[in-house]
């Protein structure tokens, strides 16, 4: 075999496995590429139309029962660090109670206009857990004057200094204004508590003897000490005026919102207490 023609055969023989490595990978690449668009897709559980809309309209139901509730408890929204009236606290009228129990029916029976089936797993225990909390509200509800709106170790001669003292805060001149103003509302809120206790006095629901004097002593506690007598601050007004110190106002200032102040503890707070003690001492 002549020379060049061997070149060109030992080229060609070298050639080839090349060439068939490179068919071999061509072949590879489009026959996987068919594959994969005949592969099915993966399954997702897409959750329907009807499905998110009832999820999202019943995310929206409890929501604005809170805020709902949040507003008509203006003293429970402060402590959880919602200001929705911070002059104010909640309300024990009778009048309140009643439209409550006709707002958690309302609640309850609106829930039947939700598809439980329709929402996801942790929304349908929140559905029967909110549904359960209604029932249950409604049901107490049926005795709350058996529930005893005062006792020796809770009620609102305790809570208006506790509450005041360790969840409302002073931080500014409003919040200062907005802490005289709950003072001047004890006044509001005292007398919705006396006459629970005269609806329970009524339906012959009354304290035993012993606890009465236990109230009674609390009370006088909160209104002794200056402002309201000649000895050592009391606890609000100690209170008020080392959180109004922290804001470091001018003397003009600093004074009016202390007068201010003095003025409800001794107009409105010093009578709100002495009238409940009169009914305590009177039952």
């Amino acid at each position: 075999m002549p020379k060049s023609a061997f070149a060109v055969f030992l080229k060609r023989f070298y050639l080839l496995p090349v060439l068939l490595l490179l068919m071999l990978g061509l072949y590879l690449i489009l026959t996987q590429g068919y594959r994969a668009e005949q592969k099915p897709a993966p399954r997702v559980e897409a959750t329907g139309k009807q499905d998110l809309t009832q999820q999202q309209l019943f995310r929206t139901f409890l929501d604005k029962n809170y805020v709902q509730d949040m507003k008509r408890k203006p003293f429970t929204a402060s402590y959880r660090g919602i200001e929705t009236d911070p002059t104010s606290w909640n309300s024990v009228s009778e009048f309140f109670f009643i439209k409550s129990r006709k707002i958690n029916q309302q609640r309850l029976k609106s829930l039947d206009d939700f598809d439980r089936t329709a929402l996801s797993d942790a929304l349908q225990r929140s559905y029967d857990l909110y549904r359960i909390e209604l029932e249950r509200l409604i049901a107490k509800d049926d005795f709350r004057h058996h529930h005893f709106i005062i006792h020796q170790h809770r009620g609102a001669h305790t809570q208006a200094v506790s509450y005041l003292i360790s969840v409302h805060q002073i931080s500014d001149v409003a919040s200062a204004r907005a802490y005289i103003a709950r003072l001047e509302n004890i006044a509001v809120w005292f007398d919705q508590v006396i006459a629970q206790l005269k609806i329970r006095e009524d339906k012959n629901l009354m304290l035993a003897h012993w606890q009465y004097g236990k109230i009674i002593l609390a009370s006088q506690n909160v209104i002794s000490g200056a402002p309201f007598d000649e000895g050592d601050a009391s606890s609000l007004w100690a209170d008020f005026n080392r959180k109004l110190a922290a804001l470091e106002l001018d003397e003009t200032q600093h004074t009016k919102l202390q007068d201010l102040a003095k003025k409800a503890l001794l107009e409105d707070v010093q009578p709100a207490y002495e009238r409940l003690m009169a009914i305590l001492q009177q039952q």
